[in-house]
């Protein structure tokens, strides 16, 4: 099946995506189960819009809802990217 994990900082000073990633659906539990155990991310049902929430992560799994989380501080993104390579045994697919 296939995945994707998204997490997003964007900032007047500091717009970019911290991490990207296509992933197998195994791996994008273990990257939704970062987010849902961290005290530093709140799941939310709507995708957040930007200008809302700047700083949001997504995961989406072929034939199961996305979950969509945001945070407010911009260093919770760059820990999460950090935690994603170690969690995923690797880097993004892209970094903008």
């Amino acid at each position: 099946m296939h995945a994707t994990v998204t997490v997003v900082s964007d900032t007047e000073h500091d717009p970019y995506t911290c991490y990207w990633a296509e992933l197998r659906d195994v791996h994008a539990v273990d990257a939704a189960n970062y987010f849902i155990g961290s005290d530093n991310w709140t799941q939310v049902e709507e995708e957040p819009e930007p200008e809302a929430h700047p700083h949001s992560a997504s995961v989406e799994r072929d034939g199961h809802p996305p979950l969509h989380f945001i945070a407010a501080d911009p260093t919770v993104a760059d820990t999460a990217s950090d935690a994603l390579v170690k969690i995923l045994g690797r880097g993004p697919d892209s970094v903008h």
